[in-house]
Formats: structure tokens, sequence, C-alpha cells
């Protein structure tokens, strides 16, 4: 028997927190973002994970975070020319 999807929708489901992952959010540079990842786990092992350290096991994974631009507001797709042209008949009530 299939659930409701309404009711037992997958984003409304509670998720287990995963106490081995974090995942820290940057702003995504593309003249930084290879040197970032890099120097971001160096200094990672270097100030947190040691033996006895409560966060020693855990894994980091970066995620970049894109801001938006004025091309990504200003850029639109045309409507197509068969939609421009066509014309509805009118309804004109004489």
């Amino acid at each position: 028997m299939m659930q409701d999807p309404v009711q037992f929708h997958e984003v409304l489901k509670v998720k287990i927190w995963d106490t081995k992952l974090m995942y820290p959010r940057f702003i995504f540079d593309s003249e930084l973002t290879n040197k970032f990842s890099k120097e971001f786990h160096r200094w990672w092992k270097k100030y947190y994970v040691y033996p006895g350290s409560n966060v020693n096991n855990v894994k980091v994974r970066l995620i970049p975070k894109t801001n938006r631009t004025l091309e990504y507001f200003l850029v639109y797709k045309k409507p197509s020319r068969e939609m421009l042209t066509r014309m509805e008949p009118s309804t004109i009530l004489t």
C-alpha cells in the first residue's frame, strides 16, 4: 500500500544528524577557490585534528555559496517568434 505523498513527503521527514560530517559554506571566488580548499584543510588538521580531540573523526566538506550577479538578474529567455507573431481573434462586440 502506498503512503499519502502529502503526509509522508521526503522533505518533511526528520533527518538524523550526522556528527561525523561538517559542511561549512564559503563564498565562491574563482581566484581563491583552489587555494582556499587546500589552506582550509591544512588549517583544520593543524588546529583541530589531534589525538584526543572531540572533532578528530569529523570530515569536512566545503560547500561553495554563490552570489547572484547582475547577469543572473538581467538574462531571460526571449519568447519564441511564433508566440510573438500569433494574433488572437478579436472578441470586440459591436
